[in-house]
């Protein structure tokens, strides 16, 4: 596993999930049935056919489309495939999956900046007469102003005062006060398994939609350090402070600011959605591929190759 092939993976998985998309929005398959705690909203006039877990995937393919773009050079049907990933992530209306893909285009258009500037240029010309012909087709077909209040109506929704949003930081909250008005081993440790709290407090405090919290609540404060320390260890593999040597080539760059930003980009999610195994697997895979940059991997010495013969220096008999 290395950056440009998980790259290609998310991007081949983002793919797919939006197919599915598409076929449910047209009616070849159908859309199933909504969860109790993601109800569709009144103000949402497109039906959500994917959940947000499947629609971080396709937001994080849109950023290995990115990725791909400044590891191996701009290639205008990539802009055309990263065009159509970013239609069905709005789309789907998930706002916290919008978040995270700006957070993570963000940090990747910075990093890239600074480490390729000629490949961020072609990257920036292509995004644009992208954006420019997709400006074009919306407002031709008179759906401009249907795609604007569908993003305005979404946005407004969070300034209610029984928003989604509002609704989960009092679950935060409530959870958050629950474990630490508790005895000492529930503290550490979280409540038995066995309890029933459902009767008692709200959904919110139960299903929470915070992968933090969530696990400060259900395994106490250790299980919320163990946490902390694995993204920590994740993040310490792609971090700033660890770079390739500067002899690389812009691809290694490339491919260390986009696992940068895909972490960035999970890491943000779960400020609002506790993931499911697909994000598991994903911080798996940032790891693996975070291990396996060609700029970290130690030299492999020849065999019969001396390097103080070499420099005509003494050796050991």
């Amino acid at each position: 596993m290395n950056p440009r092939r998980l790259a290609n993976l998310l991007a081949g998985f983002g793919c797919a999930l939006t197919a599915i998309a598409l076929c449910r929005w047209a009616g070849v398959l159908s859309v199933p049935l909504v969860a109790a705690d993601d109800v569709v909203m009144e103000f949402r006039e497109v039906v959500r056919t994917l959940g947000a877990d499947d629609a971080l995937v396709i937001g994080q393919s849109l950023l290995a489309i990115v990725g791909l773009q400044l590891i191996d050079g701009v290639k205008l049907w990539r802009t055309c495939l990263a065009v159509i990933l970013a239609a069905t992530t709005v789309a789907l209306q998930h706002r916290s999956v919008w978040v995270s893909t700006c957070a993570g285009l963000m940090w990747l258009a910075a990093s890239s900046l600074r480490s390729s500037q000629k490949r961020w240029r072609q990257l920036a010309g292509s995004t644009f007469i992208g954006l420019t012909v997709a400006v074009g087709i919306v407002s031709s077909t008179g759906t401009a102003d249907h795609v604007f209040s569908l993003i305005t109506a979404n946005i407004d929704e969070t300034q209610r005062p029984n928003s989604t949003w509002r609704w989960r930081v009092n679950g935060f909250s409530e959870a958050t006060y629950r474990l630490l008005s508790s005895d000492t081993f529930e503290m550490l440790l979280g409540p038995p398994g066995g309890r029933d709290l459902e009767s008692s407090v709200s959904f919110a405090s139960v299903h929470i939609h915070n992968r933090y919290v969530a696990m400060l609540a259900q395994y106490g404060v250790l299980g919320g350090l163990v946490l902390l320390l694995w993204l920590f260890g994740v993040g310490r593999k792609v971090g700033g402070w660890i770079r390739p040597h500067p002899g690389a080539g812009p691809e290694i760059h490339a491919g260390t600011a986009f696992l940068q930003a895909l972490l960035l980009s999970q890491l943000t999610y779960f400020v609002v959605y506790t993931g499911g195994i697909v994000q598991g697997g994903i911080i798996a895979l940032i790891w693996l591929a975070a291990e396996a940059r060609p700029g970290r991997i130690h030299p492999i010495v020849a065999p019969g190759y001396s390097y103080l013969a070499e420099r005509g220096l003494p050796q050991r008999s």
